[in-house]
């Protein structure tokens, strides 16, 4: 390698290695948009989740469905010796 091409290929490293501070500093991330802060005042602490408005009024709520049971795969055993087959036909020998 001439000097040229380790000057270009140490320039290359260079700016593989600081190519996350150069596009941060020419394309800055866009800011968040600002969070609005919501006061409760009715004092209620269902007010702020996502539960339907029925399960929070109606005193019997059906029982949650228990979780399903994992798969069990099981092991399998080798049924002999492993056997190399070759598949010719009359166009592709």
């Amino acid at each position: 390698m001439d000097r040229t091409s380790v000057i270009i290929l140490a320039i290359c490293f260079v700016l593989l290695f600081s190519w996350g501070k150069i596009s941060r500093t020419l394309w800055p991330p866009q800011p968040a948009p600002p969070q609005t802060a919501q006061s409760n005042n009715q004092g209620s602490a269902a007010s702020g989740t996502n539960a339907p408005a029925e399960a929070a009024e109606s005193p019997e709520a059906p029982p949650a469905a228990p979780a399903p049971a994992p798969a069990v795969v099981k092991a399998t055993t080798a049924r002999g010796p492993e056997v190399f087959e070759t598949l010719e036909n009359e166009k592709a020998v």
